[in-house]
Formats: C-alpha cells, sequence, structure tokens
C-alpha cells in the first residue's frame, strides 16, 4: 500500500494554532518508517489522522490513489492495520491472554498460528506467566506494553504503526523488540515507528520522517538525510539540524 497525505492540516478544538500544518507527505507500507519529532510536534496526531480517529482535516488522504473517506471506524479491518497507542487502555477485569485470545478469535487467526504468534512474543519480550494470571488492573506500565505490541502484530496485518514503542521496556525487551521488527519486516509486515528515540528509530528504518511544529522537515533514506544536512558530521547533528533550525 501507498499512503499519502497532501496539503493536510488539523486543529483541535479550542487549541489557537494547527497540530498539524500543511502537511504533506507518502510512504510505503511495505518499508521500516521511522517517525521523529520533539513533543508536541504532531506525530500522534500525524498518526490519528492515518487510523482515521481524526477525521475533520483539511486536504486530502490517499491510500494506493484511492481518497480515504472512511468514518465509521474500519480502517484497522479494512486494510489490514495493526496499532498500538501511545497510552494503552485495557478491560482490567480480563487478563492479558483473555484479551488476546478475543482479538485473535476477531481477526480468525487459527489456533496453531495464534500459538506460535504468543510463543514468539513471549520469547522475544519476555512475557511471563503473568499474562495469563494476573487481571490486566494489576500490571505494570511494561507488561501493558508487551500486551499492547502483541495485540498490534497479531494476525494477518500488513502495516503496523507503533507510537512509542520503547517506553517502559526493559532493555532486553527493546533488544526483542528490535528482532521482533525484523522478521516482521521480513514477512513482509511494514511497521512505523513514532519514537523520541533516534537511536531506536536508526537501528530500524530504512525511511525517516522528520516532522516539527505540525510539519514535514524531511522524508526520505538515512543517506538522503545526509545530503540534506551539508555541513554536518553526525546523525544528531543531522536531526538537531533539521528541528532547530
Amino acid at each position: 500500500m501507498r499512503f499519502r497525505l497532501e496539503n493536510v492540516s488539523f486543529r483541535y478544538p479550542k487549541s489557537p494554532k494547527n497540530a498539524i500544518n500543511n502537511l504533506s507527505v507518502s510512504f510505503d507500507s511495505s518499508s521500516t518508517i521511522g517517525l521523529v519529532g520533539e513533543n508536541g510536534s504532531g506525530k500522534s496526531t500525524l498518526i490519528k489522522v492515518l487510523l482515521r480517529q481524526l477525521i475533520s482535516i483539511e486536504g486530502d488522504y490517499y491510500i494506493d490513489d484511492k481518497k480515504v473517506v472512511d468514518i465509521h471506524g474500519n480502517m484497522l479491518s479494512d486494510f489490514r492495520l495493526g496499532y498500538l497507542p501511545e497510552e494503552i487502555f485495557l478491560d482490567d477485569d480480563l487478563t492479558g491472554r483473555e484479551i488476546i485470545e478475543i482479538v485473535g478469535d476477531l481477526r480468525g487467526v487459527a489456533s496453531e498460528a495464534f500459538k506460535r504468534e504468543l510463543d514468539f512474543f513471549s520469547e522475544h519480550l519476555r512475557i511471563g506467566p503473568w499474562l495469563r494470571e494476573k487481571k490486566c488492573s494489576e500490571y505494570s506500565q511494561g507488561m501493558r506494553k508487551k500486551l499492547g505490541l502483541l495485540i498490534a502484530f497479531l494476525g494477518d496485518r500488513g502495516f503496523v504503526i507503533l507510537d512509542e514503542p520503547t517506553n517502559f521496556l526493559d532493555v532486553l525487551s527493546v533488544l526483542g523488540l528490535k528482532e521482533i521488527i525484523r522478521q516482521k519486516i521480513a514477512g513482509g509486515v511494514g511497521v512505523l515507528v513514532s519514537s523520541h528515540s533516534i537511536d531506536f528509530v536508526n537501528s530500524i528504518a530504512e525511511h525517516v520522517v522528520v516532522i516539527r511544529e505540525g510539519a514535514v522537515q524531511f522524508s526520505g533514506t538515512l543517506a538522503g538525510l545526509k545530503n540534506h544536512s551539508p555541513g554536518t558530521s553526525t546523525v544528531d547533528e543531522m536531526y538537531l539540524k533539521l528541528l532547530k533550525d
């Protein structure tokens, strides 16, 4: 799939300025995209526009050159999208295992495939017996993040959007997440990662989008980023130039 936004703007009610402003960007769902920007730059708003959680936008949104007009909340199912929000809301009366079984049933995941996915994520994210033994009300922030990642990727997803996926994860689980993304990409699943961690983005992304004050400052490969930022000698300096100049 090819995602394309043209001159898109959005303003939250009572806000004095647009959260994203005349933003244009395009990327392919077969690649790994890193979305970089400081707090309040518009990253999460851009993600919500892509998922049609925000529909009162100015400008145009296309997938594969077809204008997106969905207002019924069917984006995730219609386009086989997975999503990890920055803040994860769970049914605290259920265990994590109960929640993912419900998600698996809704997505038509066969029992053998479900077990393979659960084993795969349990190994790389260090998911323990708490998944089936504890209700979500007892979960730490790290546990909730791991469950959210499992839900985002579970089943036949074509493209997965992750908003700050490394928050609350321990070091080994961050390394495990990198391996999960690498293997999913090798299996044909595209991933968009929005993160404050430039090192994490640089380690997994093929395409980088840098956003500042609601507008795209750069969109392209890391090699292209070097060419876009003459006079800089490190990747950190390149990002600083784009985010501060």
